[in-house]
């Protein structure tokens, strides 16, 4: 099993859009990827920032999210 985390910053006047993207992406579509076994998502206290942790079958099954191009896009935005 490989485990995925990544923390994402939630910027003031965008944070709600943001957190949806990141809410959308690891509870919607990540459950319909090969390979994938579960999804979290913890938000700070203040809610500033949210981690999220996902896991995956093996590190091929991985390699395949970054083709994703909603995953590509919260990598940069």
């Amino acid at each position: 099993m490989i485990t995925l985390s990544k923390t994402f910053n939630l910027e003031s006047g965008k944070k709600d859009s943001r957190f949806e993207e990141i809410r959308k992406l690891y509870t919607e579509v990540l459950p319909l990827q090969p390979g994938h076994i579960s999804s979290n998502l913890i938000l700070n206290e203040q809610e500033t920032e949210v981690t999220a942790v996902a896991n995956w079958e093996n590190q091929d099954k991985l390699v395949a999210l970054q083709d994703l191009d909603l995953f590509k896009e919260l990598q940069i935005g």
